[in-house]
């Protein structure tokens, strides 16, 4: 997401993840189920990583995979020489 985001002229950098997700929401480069996706894995991912645990990690890899995979096939298809 960073690569794509500093490919569309998103000054990325210094975002956290959640940001990121956002600002590609605003520019039109995720569409509504993909930015809701990757927010509610986004929160597993820091349940995990606090200790909380999720039930629902399977579901959101599944989920998240599937998001991935339309990405890299939406942004594959754009040019990305300079």
């Amino acid at each position: 997401m960073r690569f794509h985001a500093r490919r569309v002229a998103l000054p990325v950098d210094r975002l956290a993840p959640s940001i990121l997700i956002r600002q590609l929401y605003s520019q039109g480069e995720l569409s509504m189920a993909q930015f809701e996706t990757a927010l509610s894995c986004q929160e597993v991912r820091n349940l995990i990583v606090h200790g909380l645990g999720a039930s629902n990690l399977r579901d959101a890899v599944t989920r998240l995979g599937g998001v991935v995979r339309e990405l890299l096939e939406q942004w594959s298809a754009l040019s990305y020489r300079d």
